[in-house]
């Protein structure tokens, strides 16, 4: 639930003492609808906002 309403990583790990990033990501960092939801936002908004010859780039496979 924390992942999920923007909680670092970093915080919940040092919060659960797991010496290991890992340990917290495997455990805790299952993908919910909410944030497969919000990547697509995320995701969206970054592609409406790209300058012209960025997403021309992009559409065409080259590097920008």
């Amino acid at each position: 639930m924390l992942l999920e309403f923007g909680t670092n990583i970093k915080d919940i790990q040092n919060r659960l003492r797991h010496s290991k990033l890992a340990t917290t990501m495997d455990t805790y960092s299952h993908v919910t609808k909410k944030m497969k939801n919000d990547s697509v936002s995320i995701f969206e908004k970054l592609i409406n906002n790209l300058p012209p010859k960025y997403f021309l780039r992009w559409q065409m496979g080259r590097k920008y």
